[in-house]
């Protein structure tokens, strides 16, 4: 009987749903390689997929990324030098990932998106470099890790996505980066939004606007962080006849309000170079969207209802766009990867 008992046990990796729950960065670089190999792990990859959306993990990391302090990396242990050049090939391979998304879909490209960030940028974490240098590094991993999230949302692989999501934020953290961040938090709260996490889609695009305010956002960017913002109460009204009341059009409203404000102070057109520009057509299209939610008229203006048209056309035209028709599909109904 003992024989039989003392079998080797078996070596216990945390859980891949675990791997996230904080945002202690002291392990940032191996917590972000170890999720990616297991993507690629054939005998894990089904597993990643399966996994649900978990929004009591969500809190924890609102609290994380705005009150812990910053750790410092745990890199420079490995054999690779890291160097600017590294970073401007992560950089030029989320712009080249992203545009071949909007062209081909989520479907072919998530593969080879997991494959560059297991093969290329989880060595690069590990290596060797000037804190200058690290700091940057972190800062284009941050939108790649993204980008793999916002596929697997694409894809309908809730669980999946949000892990790769909180990967982002950790990266944002890890580089001190508000603004990288506010876009991860942004995403993050478009997924609960989506989900019906109404409440936590409403906490984390405020915690979005503020991270992007405190980071000296630049105002194009501002303004589409508090459009963004808006759609969660939109939603919610929508989504609920008896929310649709003073308090809550008044609320989407100031926030619109703010967001034509910050748009018509941009005077540079300069956004982030990791994304697409969010210019006046798109701006009027999502604002008319949100007061559509709430029962509002804020589309019966001649001049928006041609913005918004106009960008609606020019978008699915150029992106071989899809969009599942509806009696409530409006310009605004269909999200586009950044």
């Amino acid at each position: 009987m003992e024989r039989w008992l003392a079998v080797p046990q078996p070596v216990v990796e945390p859980a891949p749903e675990t791997e996230v729950s904080g945002l202690a960065v002291g392990c940032c670089a191996e917590s972000a390689g170890r999720l990616w190999r297991r993507e690629i792990d054939t005998s894990r990859r089904q597993l990643l997929a399966a996994l649900p959306f978990t929004p009591t993990v969500l809190g924890e990391w609102l609290v994380s990324w705005s009150f812990d302090p910053h750790a410092p990396s745990s890199g420079n242990a490995g054999n690779v030098r890291v160097g600017v050049s590294d970073v401007r090939a992560i950089q030029e391979a989320h712009e080249a990932f992203t545009r071949m998304d909007h062209q081909f879909g989520a479907g072919l490209l998530r593969p080879a998106v997991i494959d560059f960030l297991a093969s290329k940028v989880a060595p690069l974490l590990r290596g060797r470099a000037d804190d200058d240098v690290r700091t940057e590094l972190f800062t284009a991993a941050s939108p790649m890790a993204r980008l793999a999230g916002w596929m697997a949302f694409d894809l309908s692989r809730h669980g999946q996505a949000q892990l790769h999501l909180g990967q982002a934020l950790k990266l944002a953290k890890q580089a001190e980066d508000g603004l990288t961040g506010a876009w991860a938090l942004a995403t993050l709260a478009q997924q609960a939004c989506d989900l019906g996490q109404r409440r936590w889609a409403i906490r984390l695009a405020g915690a979005a606007v503020e991270a992007a305010g405190k980071a000296g956002a630049p105002s194009q960017v501002m303004a589409e962080l508090l459009v963004r913002q808006a759609r969660a109460p939109a939603v919610s009204a929508d989504s609920d006849g008896n929310r649709r009341d003073a308090h809550t059009i008044g609320a989407v409203g100031r926030l619109l309000a703010e967001a034509e404000t910050a748009f018509a102070r941009d005077t540079t057109g300069r956004g982030l170079s990791w994304k697409d520009s969010f210019d006046q057509a798109e701006m009027a299209s999502e604002a008319g969207y949100r007061w559509q939610l709430v029962g509002g008229s804020w589309l019966l203006r001649p001049t928006r209802l041609s913005r918004v048209t106009s960008w609606w056309s020019r978008r699915c035209c150029s992106n071989g766009c899809m969009c599942w028709s509806s009696s409530s599909t409006a310009p605004g109904d269909c999200t586009w990867p950044e």
